[in-house]
Order: C-alpha cells, then sequence, then structure tokens
C-alpha cells in the first residue's frame, strides 16, 4: 500500500509504517493512542493545538510532567542497553549500526553525543544541554547543517522544545541546544523519529540505551506522555 497515494483517514496521511503494519494489533494500539493524544488538542507528529487552544501555542508555555509511576518507568532503559564505559559501548552501538542500518541516528544526551562524534559517527540529530551530570561543560563543536536552540526545564517536556525536535528531525544533519534540561525530550525523539531510526542516549553508570523507534515503540511511548500532566 502506498502510503501517500492512500492515506489512512485515522491518520489523516500521517506516513507511519503502524498504519501499514500487518498486524491488527499494532494498528489498533497506535490508532487507540493517536486518538487520545488529539483528545489532548495534540496532533501526532505535527504537534500542534486545536484552535480554542491557539493562545497557548503563541506562547509555547505548554509543558508535559510526567507522573511519579513514569519516573519510576523512565529510569528502566527504554530499549536495548550496551553495557560499559564509552570505550566498550561504542563499539557495540557501531556494531549494531551496522548490521540494522537504520534510516536515522538520534542521540540525546552531551556524553553520548560527545563520544559518537570522537568516533566519527554521523549523528542526523544531537540533542545536548552542556551538561554532564548535571555540571556544565565546555560547548563542543558538532558538524550540522542547521543548530537549533529551546527551552527546556528540567523534569518537564515544553512544547518549544517538542516542536524544535521535529524541525530538526528533518534536517541530514542538525543539533539542538537545550536551555535546561534534555533528558525527557528522549520521549519527543522517538516519536518524531522515521520508523526504525535509533535513539541513542546514556544509562547512567551502566552503558548506552539504543532505542528503535518502532511502531509499537511509538505507541508505548505516546500511551505515557498521553497519561502526563499536561500545564
Amino acid at each position: 500500500m502506498n502510503m501517500v497515494e492512500n492515506p489512512c483517514v485515522e491518520c489523516q496521511g500521517l506516513e507511519s509504517r503502524a498504519c501499514f503494519a500487518e498486524s491488527g494489533v499494532i494498528r489498533a494500539s497506535f490508532h487507540l493512542a493517536l486518538r487520545k493524544v488529539r483528545n489532548l488538542g495534540w496532533v501526532f507528529s505535527r504537534v500542534q493545538i486545536s484552535r480554542d487552544n491557539a493562545a497557548i501555542v503563541g506562547t509555547r508555555q505548554m509543558q508535559l510532567r510526567p507522573r511519579p509511576e513514569d519516573i519510576a518507568k523512565l529510569k528502566a532503559p527504554l530499549g536495548q542497553l550496551l553495557t560499559g564505559e564509552p570505550e566498550e559501548a561504542i563499539p557495540k552501538l557501531l556494531r549494531l549500526i551496522e548490521r540494522e542500518k537504520p534510516p536515522k541516528l538520534v542521540t540525546v544526551g552531551d556524553v553520548v553525543s560527545r563520544e559518537t562524534l570522537k568516533a566519527r559517527l554521523r549523528v542526523n540529530l544531537r540533542i545536548v544541554d552542556n551538561r554532564v551530570m548535571r555540571n556544565r561543560v565546555d560547548p563542543a563543536e558538532f558538524p550540522s547543517m542547521a543548530t537549533y536552540r529551546a527551552r527546556n526545564p528540567a523534569g518537564v517536556i515544553t512544547m518549544e522544545a517538542w516542536n524544535t525536535v521535529r524541525r530538526g528531525m528533518k534536517e541530514r544533519e542538525a543539533v539542538i541546544v537545550v536551555d535546561g534540561e534534555e533528558d525527557l525530550l528522549t520521549l519527543p525523539a522517538i516519536v518524531e523519529s522515521p520508523d526504525d531510526a535509533f535513539v541513542v542516549y546514556g544509562q547512567p553508570s551502566e552503558g548506552l540505551v539504543v532505542v528503535t523507534a518502532t511502531a509499537a515503540k511509538k505507541g508505548e511511548i505516546l500511551e505515557m506522555m498521553n497519561a502526563m500532566q499536561v500545564r
């Protein structure tokens, strides 16, 4: 089925493999999460607000705040854990990329963004806040075709930051510098990534986590975000 010529009525033409998966379970769960997010006035992969809330968009102040149970879930790896210090974990990441050939590679966090640069690994989107373990570090010079800046206080996901992730994802090579904290931007990065892309972030004292942006994973993340507090 051609995604452009035969857009899904439920998804209004969004180009996601989730709508065309052979498994009806995947399609159903994807559409359920999509409907719930739209009930908040959000449109999946466009991150827009309904006309009634247009004033909120203008201020770019809308935020999602995880619940305590969400925070507990996020402490566990969202994907495959590559254990070890960077010198051990990065070679494992290189082998995984060689084997799986993801269409896009996204890194969230200063350590993984810098280590992939040292390894001369091409990253399509890096999201950093110039902090390591919450300590300020000197900005790194990342190769990029576009550099964006976004405000995202610790412990929330702002509309401004989510929109910036969406914009950066369209570039072949981009960097987003966050004023605040970038940790939770892993979630919109997964949602906004093309199907089967890799989103990589650090797991403190353990290694790197590689999340494959499958239809099922996007649905899981959408369900979590739908349940978060809207402020």
